[in-house]
């Protein structure tokens, strides 16, 4: 595996918002990263010592490419990490100088147990074949749970939400691919699935159901239909009756003139005359009481009697045509046509009942001129079927019963479309899961098969382990690099303790500690769990405070035992080291091919600004003048002119470290101008001849600003750092000036370069 790029680093200690630049080339197998202290070396060599511990980070966000795959450090799954040693000072403190006194362990195989080395290597084979099936059948179990993920979420939120959701509560509004899962996994275990499928026709009902609005309540129709038996016994014996009384004969036999009459006897009464209203004549004597005796009380209570049965006849005809049935479009849609169908069965009943009525009542007319005669009804009663009605009412019901229970019929017309569009889904949804459970069973057998492995070749290496060879050989290293014998590790049980001669070793100088600590490294790569062909090795400053004997030594070890890593970062912040394996890593076969992405070596600079009074590290590409030169002058150079240019701004922030590089630029060139003097700046520049007032105000600037411990004390003056970009243009015309040759040569480089 390889780290090809930190992707991203968010609010991580000194990483604010770093993001891989899309110009900057991804590392390569060797990688040297160059940076002064404090600018965010050590913070990436812990991010990686996370991908080595796989323990996650808790700060901020940071993401690696490795192998084409982001990992995220804050979600770390061992089987993507790749095999990765750091050396940095939480490597020193937790394996070498640790709390307990004893050193980590470096566990090698014993060289007599060839025939068991040569299994376990077998078996090493066959794991690591069986590391790439279960990565690859994890991959297939992932997909395949993708797979089902995008179909639930696709069915929920493309068909079921859409279709059942609405405005208002509605459960439905927030259906998602767990509540579709839930009703497959639900109906895995319905015995008869077929009942909760729809055809189009029901479906469409169902959907209209949902959609539609509650409609009015209906009144009952209350019109009862008449109790004919009784009413024609009623008429019957009205026709029957007839009237006894003094009849005139000439009134008895003409009816038309007994109305007359009695209609005149009326007029007579009511104006008290005694006179013919007709001929004018005075009536005969005993004429009024006779007419009167025709007309008497029998009569005219029986005639009433006919008046009043007529009149109810023609209410109840009345009340035949007012009935109140009401319209169709008041009905729900799937109510309407039995409607009308009982409408028109009801109305026929109505005019049967009308019709009756009409001819009860054409027989009581013609009783009227006849009430001294008993006449026959002849009319047989109408079959008149009151079920009718009941039909009528009973859809009146059904309707009414509909808008009581309408919110209860659109919950269950949902809940039947949910139903009907999950039973057509399940087949589906069984075959991916089952899709599913087959690869986790492949996973789960590929991963036994692995754990055996792994026990197998851990009871072989359990017999053979040891770790006596890795302590003599680094006592070995410690002699040749120390050039002396008396420090030396001893093994114990749980691994090595640190011995000055006889006793165990308590006050270790800070370069014995550094070279124990960078020796003991280099040989823990030979450990028989890490497999330095195909592993990654990070290095952190081994070199911080060696001298340069020291220093060089350093640099041959790790060349020489890091060489065939499978991929190697160095970072550091001595140029002296820096300028060693730069070199190495230049001379490296294929380094100089045109394609940078194709070479063996990458190198990259670790800066850090300040904004605001925040730092913001970020990795750059190498400066061309660091990587083209073997001095660091070049480099300090080009930044003491590139400011006094003006190129990075007028923030005091930026000028802090200024005058501590303008001091080792001016140091570095008058050191070879003015040797006699080396050491002693005041003397170099009296010895000068260049213009005095800039002479002072250099050394007041390098004075007050360069190697001071605090910011904050009083000689600190503000205003002189203000100054910088016009201190540093008179350092540069104070070196054009004592060697105009060299100025001009080595500013040509600074046009030549593009720096990043």
């Amino acid at each position: 595996m390889k780290i090809e790029k930190i992707s991203r680093i968010s609010r991580h200690r000194c990483f604010r918002r770093f993001s891989w630049p899309s110009d900057l080339n991804g590392f390569s197998r060797y990688n040297l990263l160059y940076g002064w202290n404090g600018s965010g070396k050590t913070t990436i060599t812990n991010l990686f010592r996370v991908l080595e511990t796989q323990q996650s980070v808790s700060e901020g966000e940071v993401s690696i490419i490795v192998d084409g795959r982001t990992v995220d450090l804050h979600n770390i799954s061992s089987s993507t990490l790749p095999q990765v040693r750091v050396f940095n000072e939480d490597f020193v403190t937790e394996n070498v100088f640790t709390n307990h006194g004893s050193v980590t362990p470096i566990f090698y195989l014993g060289e007599k147990n060839i025939e068991i080395q040569t299994k376990i290597n077998d078996l090493k084979e066959l794991q690591e074949k069986a590391r790439d099936e279960l990565s690859k059948k994890q991959e297939l179990e992932s997909d395949k749970k993708a797979e089902l993920d995008d179909f639930c979420k696709d069915r929920a939120n493309n068909t079921i939400k859409p279709l059942l959701s609405s405005s208002g509560s509605n459960p439905y509004n927030n259906y998602n691919k767990t509540s579709f899962r839930g009703k497959c996994e639900e109906f895995l275990n319905v015995p008869n699935l077929s009942s909760y499928l729809l055809d189009d026709s029901s479906k469409d009902d169902f959907k209209r159901q949902k959609e539609g609005t509650p409609k009015e309540k209906i009144r009952i129709v209350s019109n009862a239909f008449i109790d004919f038996d009784s009413l024609q016994s009623d008429v019957k014996d009205i026709l029957r009756r007839t009237v006894v009384s003094q009849v005139l004969e000439e009134l008895r036999t003409d009816q038309d003139l007994a109305d007359w009459v009695k209609l005149g006897i009326v007029k007579h009464e009511t104006r008290n005359t005694q006179n013919c209203l007709f001929c004018g004549q005075r009536l005969p004597e005993g004429r009024i009481p006779e007419l009167e005796a025709h007309f008497n009380d029998h009569y005219n209570k029986y005639m009433l009697t006919i008046e009043d049965k007529i009149r109810s006849l023609q209410n109840q005809m009345t009340n035949c045509d007012s009935i109140s049935i009401p319209e169709k479009a008041q009905f729900y849609d799937h109510l309407i046509n039995s409607f009308k169908d009982a409408v028109v069965h009801l109305k026929q009943q109505v005019s049967l009942e009308k019709r009756a009525l009409q001819l009860l009542k054409e027989q009581l007319e013609g009783k009227k001129s006849k009430p001294f005669q008993s006449v026959t009804l002849n009319l047989s009663p109408p079959v008149i079927e009151e079920s009718k009605l009941n039909d009528v009412n009973q859809l009146i019901v059904k309707h009414n019963q509909k808008t009581d229970d309408f919110e209860k019929d659109v919950k269950e017309a949902r809940k039947r479309l949910e139903e009907s569009t999950v039973a057509e889904s399940l087949p589906e949804y069984l075959k991916k899961k089952n899709a599913i459970e087959k690869a986790e069973i492949a996973s789960s057998q590929t991963k036994i098969d692995m754990d055996e492995l792994t026990q197998q070749i851990e009871i072989l290496e359990r017999e053979i382990i040891e770790h006596r060879k890795p302590a003599e050989e680094l006592n070995q290293d410690l002699q040749n690099y120390l050039g002396r014998s008396d420090l030396r590790f001893e093994v114990m049980e749980t691994g090595y303790q640190i011995y000055r001669k006889d006793q165990i070793a308590n006050a270790l100088s800070k370069g014995e500690k550094d070279a124990i600590a960078f020796l003991y490294f280099l040989k823990s790569l030979s450990d028989k769990s890490f497999d330095l062909r195909k592993g990654i090795v990070v290095i952190d400053d081994p070199a911080s405070s060696l001298d340069s004997n020291a220093l060089f030594y350093a640099f041959s070890f790790m060349k020489e035992r890091t060489k065939e890593a499978g991929q190697l970062f160095v970072f550091t912040h001595n140029f002296a080291f820096f300028r060693q394996v730069k070199n190495w890593f230049h001379n490296l076969k294929g380094q100089k091919k045109k394609d940078l992405s194709k070479r063996p070596a990458s190198f990259y600079m670790v800066k850090c600004d300040d904004d605001s009074g925040e730092r913001y590290s970020r990795i750059d590409a190498l400066d061309p003048l660091l990587e083209r030169y073997d001095s660091e002058y070049h480099y300090l150079f080009s930044l003491i002119f590139r400011v006094s240019k003006g190129e990075s701004g007028s923030d005091l922030q930026r000028y802090y470290h200024l005058p501590n590089i303008a001091r080792r630029v001016l140091e570095a060139f008058l050191s070879f101008k003015r040797p006699r003097d080396a050491g002693e700046l005041q003397k170099q520049l009296d010895s000068i001849d260049f213009d005095p007032e800039k002479k002072t105000r250099i050394l007041r600037f390098l004075h007050t600003h360069s190697h001071k411990g605090h910011l904050d004390e009083p000689e600190h003056d503000l205003s002189i750092l203000s100054e910088t970009p016009k201190v540093l243009a008179d350092v540069l015309e104070l070196i054009k000036s004592e060697d105009q040759k060299h100025y001009e040569e080595i500013t040509s480089l600074l046009v030549e370069e593009t720096p990043n």
